[in-house]
Parts: structure tokens; C-alpha cells; sequence
């Protein structure tokens, strides 16, 4: 080996050092939902993405479904991989006129067997070639079906690599932290448990909690956020919710609305998001934990006050529990559950 060759292989070790640690947390913040120094440029992108192909960002999938979109993703990239090679003798940005009665002599002839392995190899990210591209393929071939296969199945590896750590992760710690338990089975259930709290009132209770009180944040006026917070509760059948529902009404007249001609989306609670609400006629409407909510205004964003945390710091320092709500990147206010205290 060259000197030349040892200090290549040695600065090419030294830049894969560098980076591992800036490109890591990078990563980690992609998967989590984190803003990032990209998120300006890039969410408006993913958001039109996400519309497009009907995805709704903040609610989760099953096995079943993860598993539906890469085999719909894998097969779509096949076709399009597989015609673009068939067809490429009558598509444009080939000069050397591969696949057509004009190519020159002893170039390869893209024969249905040639384009299956070819576009299987790709898709699933092999690159196993068994031709000379220079002599079998054009250069849209090349640009649209095989160039963009390096990214997009490298890309969806890198998806079930993600999908297969959090099925892992929920196998192992079914519950995370700040559950509240209402019965035995559900402690048992939860797996290893560091700290166990036991009624933090110190009163019996009934484990219902019941919203108490709308507490706006900034210029936001009280009925504003009684509006939203009974928008996200509509679908929610907890007890938490629909008190939600009841107090907006009892307290600012407002009443559920017929949600059928908004086209409205519900998004239901989960303990990955903590956090559940629906998305209609533009809106993007949510209410949960504080840390989830303001996680979901920077993602969107927004500018999450200062406010919010001391607001829901009072109101779970008093027994509280406080439930964030936001409109887009836009907070909103919280919601002041209160438990209901037993007679007996």
C-alpha cells in the first residue's frame, strides 16, 4: 500500500469520527419528533408529503400497518424501477439508443429477466448488476430509476431499523414513566417499577379526573381555549374528556358540534405521544401533556410562552394535573383537571 493510500484511509477514518456524534444527535432528534436546525426548511416539505399520502403525523401504527407501507412502498419502487428499464428504448436522455433497432453493437439488450433482477436488486438495496450500465442503460435509467433507489431503499431500511428498536423498546418497558395506575393489574402489567406513589392527595379518590377550570396563556382569551379544548375532546370517551366537553359547554355556552361536513380527523391518545386531538379544516388541534404539547408547537414551528410551564407547574404542585393545549404552533392554554374526591 501507497503512503498516499494510508493517509486516505486515514482521513476518511478521521471524518467518519467527526461526524458520528453531530450526525447521531441528529438522528435521535429525527426520530423522537425533535425540532431541528432543518426543521424551517424541510417540515413545510414533510407536512405536504404527509397530506399528500394522507398521513397523519402525530398518530401511531400498527405492526400491521408498518408493515402494509413497506410492502406498497417495495412494490411501487419495483414497477417503476422495472417499466423505466423496459420502456427506456422510447424515453428521452438516451443518446446511445439502448433498447432500440439504432443502439450500437455490443450493447445490452434489456430483456424482461435483465430489468426484474435488476429492479429487485435495487429495491432491495443489493445493487446486484450483472451488466455494464454504460452499455445497457440510459441516462434517465440511470438518474430516475437506479440513482434514486440508493437513497429511497437505503431510506426504508433505515425505517424498519427505527420501527423494529421502538417495537423492542415497548416490548421491554410496556409502560413509561408518570402513568397513573388504577388497579392492581395495571401495576403488574407495567413491568419493573422504581417508585410507586400511592394517591398523591392523600385522600381516596375515584381515579376520575374532572376538568375544573380553562386557563389561557398570553392574549388568548378563556373562550377561545375552552373552544379548542372541546374541538380535541369530542372523540375522547374518557371521563377526563368528556367533563372537557361538559365544562365548555356549562361555562361558555358552546355545545359539540355536528363534525361530519369539517372532514375532521380525530387523533387518539397514545403513551408515545401523550397527547391526542383532531385535525379539521386546517386545523391542527391538541391537548396533552405539557412536554408533548410544547414538543409539538417548536416541531410546528411555534414559540411555546414561558407561561406554560409555570401554569402547569402550579396547578400539579396544588394535585393537580394539567393538560396543555395548542392550535398548530400556537399554545393555547391549559386545562386544570382536578381528581374527584370519595364520599366514603
Amino acid at each position: 500500500m501507497t503512503l498516499i493510500g494510508i493517509v486516505q484511509i486515514l482521513v476518511f477514518f478521521a471524518v467518519i469520527v467527526a461526524i458520528t456524534k453531530p450526525i447521531g444527535t441528529y438522528m435521535f432528534k429525527v426520530f423522537e419528533g425533535q425540532r431541528t436546525f432543518l426543521h424551517p426548511i424541510l417540515s413545510p416539505i414533510e407536512r405536504l408529503i404527509y397530506r399528500l399520502g394522507g398521513v397523519h403525523e402525530h398518530e401511531e401504527q400498527t405492526w400491521v400497518r408498518y408493515s402494509a407501507s413497506l410492502i406498497s412502498l417495495s412494490i411501487f419502487s419495483f414497477l417503476f424501477v422495472y417499466l423505466i428499464q423496459r420502456f427506456q428504448g422510447h424515453l428521452p436522455l438516451n443518446p446511445m439508443h439502448f433498447s432500440t433497432p439504432q443502439a450500437p453493437t455490443g450493447a445490452t439488450l434489456m430483456t424482461p429477466d435483465l430489468a426484474f433482477n435488476t429492479a429487485v436488486s435495487f429495491t432491495t438495496n443489493t445493487n446486484w448488476q450483472s451488466y455494464s450500465p454504460d452499455t445497457t442503460m440510459s441516462y434517465l435509467t440511470q438518474m430516475v430509476a437506479l440513482a434514486v433507489q440508493n437513497f429511497v431503499s437505503a431510506a426504508v431500511g433505515i425505517a424498519i431499523a427505527v420501527a423494529l428498536i421502538r417495537g423492542f423498546a415497548r416490548h421491554t418497558a410496556k409502560m413509561q414513566h408518570n402513568v397513573l395506575a388504577m388497579s392492581g393489574k395495571a401495576v403488574e402489567a407495567s413491568g419493573d417499577v422504581n417508585t410507586l406513589l400511592l394517591d398523591k392527595t392523600g385522600t381516596i379518590t375515584l381515579g376520575n379526573r374532572q376538568a375544573v377550570e380553562f386557563i389561557p396563556v398570553d392574549t388568548v382569551s378563556a373562550s377561545e381555549l375552552a373552544d379548542a379544548a372541546q374541538l380535541s375532546s369530542l372523540a375522547d370517551e374518557t371521563p377526563e374528556g368528556r367533563s372537557i366537553v361538559i365544562l365548555a359547554k356549562e361555562k361558555y355556552g358552546l355545545r359539540g358540534r355536528e363534525m361530519a361536513e369539517h372532514e375532521a380527523h380525530f387523533i387518539p391518545f397514545s403513551a408515545y405521544t401523550r397527547m391526542s386531538g383532531v385535525d379539521m379544516d386546517g386545523r391542527h388541534l391538541r391537548k396533552g401533556a405539557t412536554e408533548a404539547i410544547a414538543q409539538f408547537v417548536s416541531k410546528a414551528g411555534g414559540n411555546v410562552p414561558k407561561a406554560l410551564s409555570e401554569i402547569s407547574d402550579g396547578i400539579s404542585r396544588n394535585g393537580g394535573t394539567p393538560l396543555a393545549v395548542a392550535d398548530g404552533k400556537k399554545v393555547l392554554g391549559v386545562i386544570h383537571l382536578k381528581d374527584i374526591v370519595s364520599n366514603c
